[in-house]
């Protein structure tokens, strides 16, 4: 039996513990996605898309879907988390399922509606629910394996003209130590005119072997704005799958704010299609990775109307024997007059056996557009290290500084003033002698 088969053996076993088996329409979404997973099989490198990245530890080992929480977890323990202490609407998932004690989204706001996907699947309706189309299909085998196995998830729904005050942070806090899995989808649907923040944490309890597999669907309608913060603090030992796919209508503006620290292997698709006219999206990124770490950045944006924006920037920081990867794609297609759009990778190696492969790209199909990509792969200065040398400052804690400078351009980025106060701690903490850099920086 090979990884594909046992993987097909694995749903048919599990099958009456995932939600909604006894509803006809979640067992055709289950069956359908795990066809086409079947189809698809596990990529191998010859295929362009997956040139960087290799999933042999999936089909080496089978990585079954958690079926409970594996470990329970008090509230005092929840709040030493990183951005736990955040004044936010909060759910927390614990191994792959929903935690109402640690939770806290009561009271909602009016025209704020919240529900855990679950109760969703497991609703006996006789037609599928509108934010799970009974025939979608991905060429991700990553999404095909989220589709058939979904377990849990938030359905988020902002009515028109509501601005949320508090963000909805969304918190996954992984115990597993046995090489489980677990799948959750979050939908976020915002209707016109309305304003949120919404907020990924994704965190381990030790150093267990686990697979964590997600994915984000955002529709904006005409005028909505969304920003989306995610830090990935995952176990050294674990891996991070995720794909966030996003659709603006007309005036509506994403932004997306993304910080990867963890993992063994990463691997972040973003997938975003300016639909109407005069839509705009913003990304930024920051990934450092240490050891032998695998962080890959993906991104693909669609200019499908005229008269939108999109900008993107990306730095990576790569040490020991990690590798790095940014992938960023952008196409204008042939009626996006006016589309105005712009790449930028910046990268630093701190080591001879580091890596980090970069690769913006423009596919440009309309004459009446503005535009431009770069990449740059390089080390630190050395006349800006020798001027902080020359100031009296030891090369240990000058290196850090100019790391420090490097990466809070990209926090700066952040709009939520809280967040950015958040990330320059956890930023300090994967410094060396990040302490004595905190006093210098006062």
């Amino acid at each position: 039996m090979n990884a594909v088969e046992s993987y097909q053996a694995l749903y048919w076993q599990l099958a009456e513990q995932l939600p909604g088996h006894e509803v006809a329409w979640v067992r055709a979404m289950r069956e359908t996605a795990l066809q086409h997973f079947a189809e698809l099989g596990f990529p191998t490198r010859k295929q362009e898309a997956w040139k960087y990245t290799q999933l042999q530890a999936l089909e080496k080992n089978i990585y079954h879907p958690t079926t409970s929480q594996q470990q329970f977890i008090n509230n005092d323990d929840c709040q030493q988390l990183p951005l736990a202490t955040l004044d936010a609407y909060k759910l927390v998932f614990v191994d792959g399922h929903f935690n109402w004690i640690l939770s806290d989204i009561n009271p909602l706001p009016d025209g704020v509606v919240i529900n855990e996907l679950s109760n969703i699947l497991n609703s006996q309706t006789k037609q599928q629910h509108p934010i799970f189309p009974l025939t979608q299909q991905t060429d991700d085998v990553l999404n095909a394996l989220n589709n058939a196995f979904i377990t849990t998830g938030a359905a988020i729904n902002i009515l028109a003209d509501v601005q949320l005050e508090k963000p909805i942070h969304l918190q996954y806090i992984n115990t597993i130590k046995n090489k489980s899995a677990s799948y959750s989808r979050n939908v976020v649907i915002m209707e016109p005119n309305s304003h949120a923040q919404l907020i990924e944490s994704h965190v381990a309890l030790g150093e267990g072997d686990y697979v964590n597999n997600v994915q984000v669907d955002i529709q904006l309608e005409t005028g909505a704005q969304l920003q989306h913060y995610k830090l990935q603090l995952e176990g050294q030992s674990g891996m991070h799958f995720s794909e966030t796919q996003v659709e603006l209508a007309s005036d509506s503006h994403y932004q997306n704010h993304l910080f990867a620290f963890g993992s063994q292997l990463m691997r972040n698709n973003i997938k975003t299609k300016l639909n109407g006219a005069r839509a705009g999206c913003l990304l930024n990124g920051l990934f450092i990775s240490q050891s032998k770490q695998h962080l890959e950045m993906r991104t693909h944006i669609d200019h499908h109307a005229p008269s939108c924006t999109s900008r993107e920037t990306y730095r990576g920081i790569a040490n020991d024997k990690s590798h790095g990867v940014f992938d960023g794609t952008v196409v204008v297609h042939p009626h996006a007059q006016k589309s105005d759009a712009r790449v930028t990778t910046n990268n630093l190696l701190l080591s001879q056996g580091s890596e980090i492969d970069a690769k913006p790209q423009l596919e440009i199909y309309a004459d009446d557009v503005k535009c431009s990509h770069g990449a740059t792969i390089g080390q630190l200065d050395e006349e800006v290290l020798y001027y902080l040398r020359s100031r009296g400052i030891d090369e240990a804690t000058s290196r850090n500084l100019m790391l420090f400078a490097f990466a809070n351009h990209i926090i700066e980025q952040c709009p939520m003033n809280a967040f950015q106060s958040a990330l320059h701690g956890l930023l300090l903490k994967q410094l060396q002698s990040g302490d004595q850099l905190q006093e210098l920086l006062k």
